[in-house]
């Protein structure tokens, strides 16, 4: 699955309302929370908002996954539908009513999204390819370097409260004329930064 089909879900979900007899509660539309869509629909007595947004999630206290979420939501009773005066509707507030996720199983622009077993497979497959990646040579950094690479990985996403005993190592790989810098973490390994090597091999 694309995220053409993950807009194309959106649009059906929007669609079948409108068939219902729902119509676009506009004033209550302005504005983004960071939301990638979202739009209103009523019929007279009810707001629905059907969101479009980004998530991320542990599973199993090691799998670390992230994808799109659409969720259709009912407003709080406190909007009233058709007012000039609008309102807003902050995303946390509707009562979620339905919702689908789709895991992102791949990156780029061109990102595959599936389930969620399909999404640790890919994880699993990514983390054993990480691991057994042909290297040039592995240098380990001592302990020291730990609390440098913690300050990173707690900028990622779903690793804000990743502790000092969560780091197992911290390395430097050298291969294919690169020099990377790893940290492995609650059974990750990231990247923390990729450059050429010197002539000298540095």
């Amino acid at each position: 699955m694309t995220h053409q089909d993950i807009n194309k879900r959106f649009t059906e979900i929007v669609s079948d309302y409108l068939q219902r007899g729902y119509c676009f509660n506009t004033s209550t539309m302005a504005g983004s929370q960071g939301e990638l869509a979202s739009v209103d629909l009523m019929d007279g007595k009810e707001i629905i908002r059907v969101l479009s947004k980004d998530f991320h999630e542990q599973s199993d206290n090691r799998y670390y996954l992230d994808g799109i979420r659409i969720l259709i939501g009912r407003a709080p009773g406190c909007i009233t539908p058709n007012s000039s005066r609008g309102g807003v509707i902050w995303n946390n507030d509707p009562e979620i009513i339905w919702e689908e996720k789709f895991y992102r199983i791949s990156q780029g622009n061109g990102a595959f999204y599936g389930t969620m077993e399909k999404a640790v497979a890919a994880y699993d497959l990514h983390f054993t390819r990480c691991c057994q990646k042909h290297v040039d040579e592995k240098i380990l950094l001592p302990d020291a370097a730990r609390p440098i690479a913690l300050r990173w990985v707690r900028k990622q996403p779903m690793l804000k409260s990743a502790r000092l005993c969560d780091i197992s190592e911290v390395c430097i790989l050298h291969r294919a004329g690169m020099k990377e810098y790893w940290v492995f973490v609650k059974d990750r390994c990231l990247c923390i930064h990729r450059c050429a090597q010197n002539k000298k091999g540095d």
